[in-house]
């Protein structure tokens, strides 16, 4: 099967930051790339007609990924179109399936999917959902299935649009199964909280207002217990003030900001570190949930947003309002008091969890779906 993915939140090269892009789209697409013919086009906006850093035509993991630039000028949306059709037509690509991830890709996804009949399936995230748009209608009634990136988002949708309910199914993202540590390693981290002095707790994201980092800082400035450190690895315009904000709580000396790092630098601070807490809103999903899941962290997510529906609060981890101070304080303060024992049943659910989310299983969940 010839399947055409578009989508500008596809990694733009090989070595593409995790912290500047998500690769959870490309996790299914590798997948599926295994058993079927699959190429990227990656749209990217610029104001004008100039050179970019980003290179014409790339291969991330037998993957072949097309950067086309979209130009802020008139009738952008029509180059853009017959410049996708032209290429598709010169590598003799004749796609079966148009997925399209994000709404600035939809009406390039109905249209080339129409030209060559092929099956449409639109991607929704987070910020599609802002506000209810009736120019999307007809998109969304052309389109054979709508996936969403996450229980919460299916949900909102379908109040939005209760007229395609049944199209709809959720996409979770997956992990690589060789970055899930085995069941001695999640055993000794569970061990590891018998007798702790001190809990590491990380972050990592851009450090953007939805990640809500002020709201961990001011609460870690107020738990009862002083033995902890906190690692925040990202950069973003939120830095700055999140850097401020350490020095007003008199937490110098216990926050550590480590900027940007290398993918296998992450999943070995994560790999050290106790918990995980981002609780980000809105949020699509976020991939480093997963990730430090994996590596036998104690998860922190936002109730109602991209984690909710995998973890379940207190069985595999915490789900906390956005930006409630206190019950954040209260969560951490329990975890100090009664870290051991939560540690030893959510990590073991959290062991059994990750393991049903590989990017495998959710590779075929999504393409059997669509078929």
């Amino acid at each position: 099967m010839n399947i055409l993915f578009i989508s500008n939140l596809y990694p733009a090269y090989e070595g593409h930051s995790i912290q500047e892009i998500t690769y959870a789209l490309h996790n299914f697409v590798k997948e599926w790339n295994k058993s079927h013919n699959v190429i990227v086009f990656r749209p990217y906006f610029i104001p004008s007609k100039k050179k970019t850093s980003f290179p014409s035509e790339v291969n991330i993991d037998n993957v072949t990924i097309y950067n086309v630039p979209v130009y802020k000028i008139p009738k952008s949306n029509i180059y853009f179109t017959k410049n996708i059709i032209k290429k598709i037509k010169s590598i003799n690509f004749i796609p079966e399936k148009v997925i399209c991830h994000h709404s600035s890709s939809f009406l390039w996804g109905y249209k080339i999917a129409d030209k060559f009949n092929a099956d449409f399936i639109v991607g929704i995230h987070n910020s599609d959902l802002k506000e209810y748009n009736k120019k999307y209608i007809k998109i969304f009634d052309k389109a054979k299935k709508i996936a969403c990136r996450s229980k919460s988002i299916q949900s909102r949708f379908v109040e939005k649009y209760p007229q395609f309910k049944t199209k709809t199914f959720i996409a979770n993202s997956g992990i690589d199964k060789n970055e899930i540590e085995s069941k001695d390693f999640f055993y000794n981290k569970i061990n590891s909280w018998k007798n702790k002095d001190k809990i590491n707790f990380i972050t990592v994201s851009l450090l953007q207002k939805l990640k809500n980092i002020d709201i961990n800082l001011k609460a870690l400035s107020k738990l009862e217990y002083k033995s902890w450190s906190y690692t925040i690895i990202g950069d973003g315009e939120e830095r700055e003030y999140s850097e401020n904000l350490v020095e007003e709580l008199n937490l110098s000396g216990k926050i550590n900001f480590l900027g940007m790092k290398e993918r296998n630098e992450v999943l070995e601070y994560l790999k050290k570190s106790d918990v995980f807490i981002m609780i980000s809103a809105p949020e699509t999903f976020g991939l480093a949930y997963l990730e430090a899941m994996a590596k036998a962290n104690i998860v922190i997510g936002a109730k109602g947003w991209g984690i909710d529906g995998i973890i379940e609060d207190r069985k595999n981890g915490f789900l906390i309002e956005p930006r409630n101070v206190e019950a954040t304080v209260s969560v951490l303060n329990n975890l100090f008091r009664n870290g051991f024992h939560e540690a030893r049943d959510i990590l073991t659910n959290t062991y059994y969890t990750i393991n049903e989310y590989t990017n495998e299983k959710m590779a075929k969940m999504y393409l059997d779906n669509i078929i």
